[in-house]
C-alpha cells in the first residue's frame, strides 16, 4: 500500500466518524419536509435538487486539503441511485452515509468511482468528497 493510498484509507475513516455525527442531523426528527439541512463540518456543504422532470444532476467542484465537500440529497425507500465522481487522475474518492448516520455499505473505498444501490429507506443521505492532495471533481447523482 503506498503512502498516497494509506492516507486516504485514514482520511476516509476520519470522514466516516465525522459524517456519522453530521449527517445524524441532515434531516432532523420530523423529515416533512423535502429539504436537507446542511453538514456545518464540511468545507463546503450544499444539497443536490433536481430540475423538474429529472432524475439526474451533475455537480462540479474543488476539494484540497484534509477539508471534504458535503452534498445531501432525498431518496424514498426503493429508489435506486447511482453516484459517480470523476477527476484526474481519480484523486477524488467518496463515501456516502445514511440519515441515521451510518455509512452507506460499500460506498467507500480508494478506487471506485462509480455506486449502484437501492435505498432502504425514505430519508435525507449525504455524499462526502475528499482527495488527496487535490482535485477538481465533477460528481452525478442518478435517482430513479
Amino acid at each position: 500500500m503506498t503512502l498516497k493510498y494509506a492516507f486516504r484509507a485514514v482520511m476516509l475513516a476520519a470522514l466516516v466518524l465525522l459524517g456519522a455525527s453530521a449527517a445524524s442531523a441532515q434531516c432532523g426528527p420530523a423529515m416533512s419536509t423535502t429539504i436537507c439541512q446542511k453538514d456545518e463540518t464540511a468545507a463546503t456543504s450544499r444539497q443536490i435538487r433536481f430540475r423538474r422532470g429529472r432524475y439526474s444532476a451533475t455537480v462540479r467542484g474543488f476539494i484540497g486539503g484534509e477539508s471534504h465537500n458535503t452534498y445531501t440529497f432525498r431518496a424514498f425507500a426503493g429508489q435506486r441511485v447511482t453516484v459517480k465522481l470523476s477527476s484526474r487522475g481519480n484523486a477524488a474518492s467518496f463515501s456516502m452515509a445514511t440519515d441515521s448516520g451510518g455509512e452507506f455499505p460499500g460506498t467507500s473505498s480508494e478506487n471506485d468511482t462509480r455506486f449502484t444501490a437501492t435505498i432502504p429507506e425514505t430519508g435525507c443521505y449525504s455524499i462526502s468528497v475528499v482527495a488527496h492532495p487535490d482535485a477538481r471533481y465533477r460528481l452525478t447523482l442518478t435517482i430513479r
